[in-house]
């Protein structure tokens, strides 16, 4: 999902072309789906802070994007993490 969205597809044609190709992303709640992306954006958060590779913070942010989406929100201006988007 987090590599669809990062290549430029919006939140929501990612997770219609993920319920196209695995049906087990069809078969979830809504609920579950907006609390596997929050788990996702928690599980990237972490690592950057733990080890800020090169490819964490644009991962978190990317993971931030649709969070906001699966909760009907924009995407918070303010840094999630120092110097992160």
């Amino acid at each position: 999902m987090l590599r669809l969205i990062e290549a430029g597809h919006t939140p929501e044609a990612a997770e219609h072309w993920t319920a196209a190709t695995f049906p087990a992303w069809r078969t979830v709640t809504d609920e579950t789906r907006t609390d596997f992306a929050v788990a996702v954006l928690g599980a990237w958060h972490h690592m950057f802070r733990v080890d800020p590779g090169p490819q964490r913070a644009p991962l978190v942010a990317v993971a931030r994007r649709w969070v906001a989406h699966r909760l009907g929100e924009t995407v918070n201006t303010a840094p999630l993490v120092s110097g992160i988007w």
